[in-house]
């Protein structure tokens, strides 16, 4: 039953129902026999060279109907390929960059506190096909070579930003002095 379900389903890609595609009519539900439909009624009382030649006349569209699916299915694919390649986003890395390896084991996986990315690594050398090879910050070359989408550039902190951020911990935390006026309080 599922079976016919999947197979009698309108597709998006082809706009038509597989099952159509490959016997030329729409599949006939088991409840469209109990309750009576208009199409069933209508094939009900058909004689049998009726029937015939009008079977014969739905195998005559099948082709037609088989190339307009793939008309269909052809303009859907170029449709979504020029959305996918409008969305890419180029990334260019540099010799000597810093970057960050995404870690693929949790593509599939989502968490919310996991770490997804590795490094900081060195980039050594781009090539023309978008493959990278890295190195870690001790020198060491990782064995293979990785696919530029998997990387970003990484921006270490400078001291500037680690100096602004103690500051403004230090905000929030009262200074010696002011604590030492609590305490005098205090006695």
């Amino acid at each position: 039953m599922v079976n016919l379900g999947v197979s009698s389903c309108f597709k998006v890609t082809t706009r038509f129902s597989p099952f159509q595609l490959v016997y030329g009519q729409e599949a006939l539900l088991p409840v469209e026999l109990e309750v009576p439909a208009l199409r069933t009624a209508v094939e009900h009382a058909m004689d049998w060279d009726g029937a015939i030649q009008q079977r014969l006349n739905e195998l005559e569209r099948l082709d037609e109907t088989r190339l307009l699916a793939f008309q269909a299915r052809e303009a859907l694919q170029k449709r979504r390929k020029k959305w996918h390649d409008d969305h890419i986003r180029e990334r260019k890395f540099a010799i000597g960059d810093l970057v960050l390896l995404y870690d693929s084991k949790f593509w599939k996986r989502p968490g919310k506190l996991k770490i997804r990315w590795l490094g900081p690594y060195v980039v050594v050398n781009v090539n023309d096909n978008g493959s990278v090879q890295v190195a870690d910050l001790s020198g060491n070359l990782l064995p293979t070579r990785i696919n530029g989408f998997r990387l970003k550039k990484y921006h270490p902190r400078s001291n500037d930003e680690t100096a602004g951020a103690e500051r403004e911990s230090n905000v929030l935390e009262p200074s010696e002095s002011e604590s030492r006026m609590t305490r005098a309080e205090a006695s």
